[in-house]
């Protein structure tokens, strides 16, 4: 799988997932090195990042990751 591919399934699984997800969980669960899931990890919060719209971001929470909604738009919800 490209590292695109992975930062899609990495948004996926966060997005499901109610609880932070370490490296190595990801990596498990995608069947990936964990320099591979920590990649894409990286590749998903630059992409965040970069947007011009959009209220996610890609945010670590303890030992793992989390999708939370941007605290720019905390007071619209």
């Amino acid at each position: 799988m490209d590292l695109d591919e992975a930062a899609s399934h990495v948004e996926a699984l966060l997005f499901t997932h109610e609880k932070a997800l370490s490296v190595s969980e990801l990596a498990e669960r995608l069947g990936l090195t964990e320099i591979e899931a920590n990649d894409a990890v990286q590749r998903l919060k630059r992409h965040h990042q970069r947007r011009s719209i959009g209220a996610l971001r890609v945010t670590e929470a303890g030992k793992g990751w989390i999708l939370e909604i941007d605290s720019r738009w905390s007071d619209c919800l």
